[in-house]
C-alpha cells in the first residue's frame, strides 16, 4: 500500500509496525529492508528500498533516490515519520506505545493533519 499523502504516510506507519515487525537489522539498528524482508516506514514505500544507502532520509543521496511523492511530503515530515519508526520507545506488542501515540499526535499536529 503507498502513501499518497501525509496523513497516510503517518497512518500506514502506525498500523504497520509493532516493537517486533520494525525493520530492525542484527546490530539492533533501523534499515530500510533487512535480510528476512522486514521494511522500515520510508523502506515500505519504494519499490526496491535495497537501493537505498543506509543513512536517514537526511542523507541526500536517500531524499534523492525517494519517489517524487514522498520528496513531495518534504524532507522534515519524512525525517519525523523515520525517527517515529526507529524509535523503540514508540512501540510495543500492539503498536503504537503511549509515547509513541504521543509523538503519533505531535506529527499530526505540527504538519495540520
Amino acid at each position: 500500500m503507498r502513501s499518497k499523502t501525509k496523513l497516510e504516510l503517518l497512518n500506514n506507519t502506525a498500523a504497520r509496525y509493532n516493537i517486533n515487525t520494525r525493520a530492525v537489522n542484527v546490530k539492533g539498528c533501523c534499515s530500510y529492508i533487512t535480510e528476512d524482508g522486514k521494511k522500515c516506514a520510508i523502506g515500505a514505500e519504494v519499490r526496491n528500498p535495497s537501493k537505498l544507502v543506509n543513512g536517514g532520509v537526511l542523507n541526500d543521496y536517500v531524499f534523492s533516490a525517494l519517489p517524487k511523492r514522498l520528496q513531495k511530503m518534504g524532507l522534515d515530515f519524512l525525517s519525523d515519520i523515520q525517527s517515529l519508526h526507529d524509535k523503540p520507545i514508540n512501540w510495543n506488542e500492539r503498536g503504537l506505545s503511549e509515547k509513541g501515540s504521543d509523538r503519533f499526535e505531535q506529527i499530526k499536529s505540527a504538519y495540520n493533519l
